[in-house]
């Protein structure tokens, strides 16, 4: 019975041993948080843990980074599970490869689920673009017709004084080259009649300084005439 017992126990100690060795040696679990919280955390923190991860996947689940990083998770695990079966040597049979067999079976199962809200969502976010994108296009040909109309109103309106001629004064003067015209200044004056002598462009003297005399002159004696136009003699 003892030595039952004791072979019973190093049976036991083996499969652990193995066991642990899987998991030091497993690509996905040494470097897992959840699996890092499992060895460490209490069982409340575990369950604290476990709620907050399903809320997170829940929320993530439709995403397609999501679905992406799951596959990809899953193509490794598949890959490193059947590699180290095939170093321990254990058989289709096996309890390990049955287990690996429904996790397998249940990974799929997921993804089909998760395919089926990503793609449902994906012609949700089309459809909503679509309609979004219709919309502004009606918009903008609204606004491209309505200034069509005001701009054939504003045309038809001016057609009058477009076709109307320009004057006649206007055209000469648009027809007729600058040497032709006379150079004059800002006042309307000619520059060839002020570019003459200051003696030609001297003023006359006033009436009144035309007709003053000096007076005459007789020895310490002088006439000037008074107020009634006689003549007075003054020393």
């Amino acid at each position: 019975t003892g030595q039952a017992t004791s072979e019973f126990i190093e049976h036991r100690r083996a499969g652990l041993e193995r066991f642990l060795r899987k998991v030091v040696n497993h690509d996905e679990l040494r470097n897992s948080n959840f699996f890092s919280s499992f060895l460490e955390c209490s069982i409340v923190e575990l369950t604290a843990l476990k709620a907050e991860a399903q809320r997170a996947s829940s929320v993530n689940a439709t995403s397609m980074p999501s679905v992406v990083q799951r596959t990809q998770m899953l193509n490794n695990w598949t890959a490193s599970t059947a590699a180290q079966s095939a170093v321990n040597g254990d058989g289709p049979d096996s309890p390990s490869a049955t287990r690996l067999s429904n996790a397998l079976v249940a990974a799929k199962d997921e993804f089909e689920r998760v395919h089926v809200r990503v793609m449902r969502e994906v012609q949700r976010f089309r459809g909503q673009k679509a309609v979004k994108l219709k919309k502004l296009f009606l918009e903008f040909a609204q606004l491209q017709l309505r200034n069509s109309k005001e701009l054939e109103k504003i045309v038809a309106q001016s057609a009058t004084e477009l076709e109307t001629p320009l004057p006649t004064k206007l055209l000469y003067a648009a027809q007729t080259p600058a040497s032709m015209f006379e150079s004059r200044d800002s006042f309307g004056l000619d520059k060839k009649t002020r570019s003459a002598s200051p003696s030609s462009r001297r003023r006359p003297s006033p009436h009144w300084q035309q007709q003053r005399r000096p007076p005459i002159q007789d020895g310490g004696a002088r006439r000037r005439p008074d107020l009634l136009g006689r003549s007075e003699t003054t020393l």
